[in-house]
């Protein structure tokens, strides 16, 4: 694995939000998700997520990632989120966002902080401090990965939402395909296929969400068409305490 592995993995980063959007605008339930990393076929890593209710009814939602064979280890690929945010109305509204990466000693650090009394959205990557003027409706990747769960139930659609990005806004979007048998770590399930819409590029974003289980990413694909994939696929969850089982393999 090249120095840019945590790199490689914000957009499962970013979609990883292994995330729990609830039915309907049912608020997000406490979870704790366990996956596998993969690089085409082979693991590599591993990162757990959590997902708290705060006592004043926000959300704290953290990711923790490590490489633990190959290259990935021996480089000390390490990568972390932090976020919080509230649920509000039925939106998803972010008040902080902060990602860590490390690999082979270099580092990288991006934070935000979302005023959304003044509407601006004021942080720093790495020594360089910026401000951004809030748009309505922004978002970081976690809240992003929330909102597109809520929207599961517009198969084919077209769905675009903003979000900040270092810093500037820009707007990403996705379509949502219908339920196909996708296999993760732990076994063989269905989920509903979302893909990241990009115009003339050759990389690729896939990821499947569970219909039922509060919608929580069961796997995400990321690479460039010829050329290397990266998978991370749910190895256990637990929602509100509860374990959750996931079936054999997909060719048992």
């Amino acid at each position: 694995m090249h120095c840019n592995w945590t790199k490689t993995f914000k957009p499962a980063a970013a979609l990883l939000a292994l995330l729990l959007a609830g039915n309907g605008l049912a608020r997000p339930l406490p979870y704790t998700a366990d996956y596998d990393l993969y690089r085409n076929s082979k693991r590599i890593g591993e990162a757990s997520v959590t997902l708290e209710l705060m006592p004043n009814g926000d959300y704290r939602y953290s990711m923790n990632s490590k490489g633990t064979k190959g290259l990935a280890r021996l480089l000390g690929a390490t990568d972390s989120e932090y976020a919080e945010f509230r649920y509000r109305d039925g939106q998803f509204v972010p008040l902080k966002y902060e990602t860590q990466s490390k690999v082979a000693g270099k580092k990288h650090h991006w934070i935000a902080n979302f005023d959304w009394s003044q509407q601006l959205a004021v942080g720093s990557e790495d020594s360089e401090a910026f401000s951004v003027p809030l748009q309505s409706g922004t978002l970081d990747p976690i809240t992003l990965s929330f909102a597109l769960r809520q929207e599961l139930g517009r198969v084919n659609e077209d769905m675009r939402y903003r979000l900040l990005d270092k810093n500037e806004i820009e707007e990403q979007r996705f379509s949502v395909a219908t339920a196909e048998p996708i296999q993760i770590a732990s076994g063989c399930t269905e989920g509903i296929r979302v893909e990241r819409v990009r115009q003339n590029s050759q990389r690729f974003t896939i990821s499947w969400y569970a219909p039922t289980t509060h919608q929580v990413l069961l796997r995400l694909d990321h690479g460039k068409h010829g050329k290397d994939t990266m998978s991370l696929r749910l190895q256990s969850l637990m929602v509100a305490g509860q374990p959750v089982t996931i079936g054999a393999d997909c060719d048992s």
